[in-house]
């Protein structure tokens, strides 16, 4: 999203300033410190802490089954069903 919105004036407005916070170290921080991640390499979908700095994925919410949404609770199991 970031990298095509950020272009445009309306949605960027300090792009042309050299001082301005950076957008995409924003949009970077939220995607690995706020969005729930979990583990790349073995494929069991082990959720990881906020920040981890290993090699995470994003959950795909189209193919998470609903093993992986109980780490959460019932409530976002529920949710989603």
């Amino acid at each position: 999203v970031e990298s095509t919105l950020s272009r445009y004036k309306w949605y960027n407005p300090q792009r042309d300033d050299a001082n301005a916070p950076s957008l995409s170290k924003a949009w970077t921080f939220f995607e690995h410190v706020t969005l729930p991640r979990h583990l790349r390499d073995d494929g069991s979908l082990q959720r990881v802490e906020p920040g981890d700095p290993g090699i995470t994925k994003l959950y795909d919410p189209l193919t998470t089954h609903e093993g992986a949404l109980n780490e959460w609770g019932i409530g976002v199991a529920l949710y989603f069903l």
